[in-house]
């Protein structure tokens, strides 16, 4: 229970990696990850230091196909993102020491694939990752 002002941890908000000061302690990437390009590796590196926990929500992950890279449409903006193969998304955090905690479903957000109905989610994906110590 906090009991004063002094009590709250700090925090704050960055909308680009290069500008989050570290170092802290949890990593809220919540409607983002499918724009990163690279491997997460590369993503964890970008930050002054890796944090001790990384959320990840609202991510169109697919469960069984391989990680492709489509266009997200929306009335006013297309833009290139990243589906991830769940289990190669999960192996990659584990290369980079951490371990699955908890992961669940979006069902907010969906993705749709008319001509490939293979490739469609119906729920994006959220994931809880705790670095092993």
């Amino acid at each position: 229970k906090l009991t004063a002002e002094s009590d709250i941890p700090e925090h704050a908000f960055s909308d680009y990696l290069s500008q989050a000061a570290g170092p802290f302690d949890v990593l809220l990437a919540s409607g983002s990850l499918h724009y990163w390009e690279g491997p997460i590796a590369s993503f964890l590196d970008a930050l002054s230091r890796r944090p001790a926990h990384v959320i990840v929500n609202r991510s169109p992950v697919h469960p069984t196909r391989p990680t492709f890279v489509t266009v997200q449409q929306r009335p006013t903006f297309a833009v290139p993102c990243m589906v991830r193969n769940r289990d190669s998304l999960i192996a990659e955090f584990a290369a980079c020491g951490y371990d699955l905690v908890d992961r669940w479903a979006a069902p907010e957000l969906s993705m749709t694939f008319t001509l490939f109905p293979g490739l469609s989610m119906q729920s994006y994906s959220g994931f809880y990752f705790r670095k092993r110590a």
